[in-house]
């Protein structure tokens, strides 16, 4: 018998918590999940977590950014217990970065919807298991113990996978890796094949925060040893302190001619600077708070070779261990070496025939595990679920899993 209109359940009612001005990694996964996102499943209600007082750039927030960091919470709270009365929702999803806001406003976020009994889903988005739960003793217990209060906690790593297993009930723990918006993937197809080329210059690019923890500083200086004539684009958010140190290295450095860098891009330049592009260069820092970096589904859309530092995911974003890895690994150095990486970018730059193996690697790989059509279902069945319960093992191991065999 057909099914009816009657027979099919309610959108389920979601407040999401998650950033949706500005740039970063949570910002662009929240833009393509309202896309892909099934309004007859749920109703989305976005509550905007941006934060509006600090770019990356100081070491330390300090005291300043303490009290800013409260006051931001404060605020954000009672945004949020307004957009409940109003939607009386049956899940919250909350996206944290392991940062201040984390243990300033989150977890005040878990402990009052617990007292409410609204069930809760929290999704950790980096690799770094100290910044999330770790730190000195009371802020360990006071995290955890939020933690705790939830339905499950959605991981992009393997490592912190591994480690809230450690720490909580197992089946609080689910893999998810981070998408890619089907748009950029089908428009990657479409661009030209220029791994192979030997034509010099050479383009190189870095997208991502222009800071240290990036590797940004570290990729400058590389410019120096690099034997190949190229142009290296840095490419993204930087702020003033940074911007002022980069322009004086390059400056000092004497590579005018072969670094720019051109800041934060909008996407019609962007998708150009990939299209444009020979060889993309993340140098990231292993203690820096990387977990699953969209800009490198990004550049093996567009079939760039990858070269890139082991942090958070990315071993498995490009499949490393596969047969068809789509890039090479830098050494476990941390920062990195500028003088092992300009070799590195020679190593790659004088092999064609590797540069476009690697190239149709990254886009077999990216339309086979990390399209969001694919993903973004599959995370909203398991939300249907957990509004009924915990998921059962058989079905935690199950999600967001890329068959190899297809990458």
């Amino acid at each position: 018998m057909a099914e009816t209109c009657a027979d099919k359940p309610a959108p389920l009612k979601v407040l999401f918590l998650a950033p949706l001005t500005g740039t970063g990694g949570i910002t662009t996964w929240t833009r393509t999940w309202r896309k892909f996102s099934d309004p007859s499943f749920a109703r989305y209600t976005i509550l905007d977590t941006s934060r509006q007082y600090r770019v990356m750039g100081a070491e330390r927030l300090g005291l300043r950014g303490v009290v800013m960091g409260l006051g931001d919470a404060a605020i954000r709270m009672v945004h949020m217990l307004l957009a409940i009365r109003q939607l009386r929702p049956g899940l919250v999803y909350i996206n944290c970065a392991p940062s201040i806001g984390l243990w300033v406003r989150d977890t005040a976020y878990m402990f009052l919807l617990r007292a409410l009994r609204i069930p809760v889903v929290i999704h950790l988005h980096g690799g770094n298991v100290d910044g999330f739960f770790g730190g000195n003793m009371l802020r360990r217990a006071w995290v955890r113990a939020a933690m705790r209060t939830c339905r499950v906690i959605f991981v992009i790593t393997r490592e912190m996978e591994k480690a809230g297993r450690r720490i909580f009930d197992p089946d609080m723990i689910v893999y998810v890796p981070v998408w890619l918006n089907d748009d950029v993937v089908n428009r990657g197809k479409d661009a030209p094949r220029r791994a192979a080329r030997n034509r010099e210059p050479f383009h190189l690019l870095h997208v991502g925060w222009q800071a240290r923890a990036k590797g940004s500083f570290e990729l400058v200086e590389a410019m120096r040893y690099v034997k190949h004539v190229v142009q290296c684009n840095l490419v993204g958010e930087v702020a003033p302190e940074n911007r002022c140190m980069l322009e004086a290295m390059i400056r000092d450095h004497d590579v005018g001619d072969r670094v720019r860098l051109v800041g934060r891009a909008d996407e019609p330049h962007l998708w150009q600077l990939y299209r444009d592009a020979d060889l993309f260069v993340f140098p990231t820092h292993k203690s820096g708070p990387e977990g699953f970096p969209s800009a490198i589904l990004e550049a093996m859309a567009y079939g760039l070779p990858i070269l890139v530092n082991e942090v958070g995911a990315i071993r498995e974003m490009i499949g490393y261990d596969t047969d068809r890895p789509a890039g090479i690994l830098l050494e476990q150095v941390d920062p990195i070496e500028p003088k092992e990486l300009a070799e590195k970018i020679d190593r790659l730059l004088d092999d064609a025939v590797l540069r476009a193996r690697l190239s149709e690697n990254a886009r077999r790989r990216v339309g086979a595990c990390y399209r969001a059509s694919i993903i973004v279902p599959e995370l909203e069945e398991l939300l249907g679920v957990l509004v009924r319960g915990h998921p059962t093992g058989r079905d935690r191991h199950r999600w967001g899993r890329c068959e190899e065999g297809t990458a």
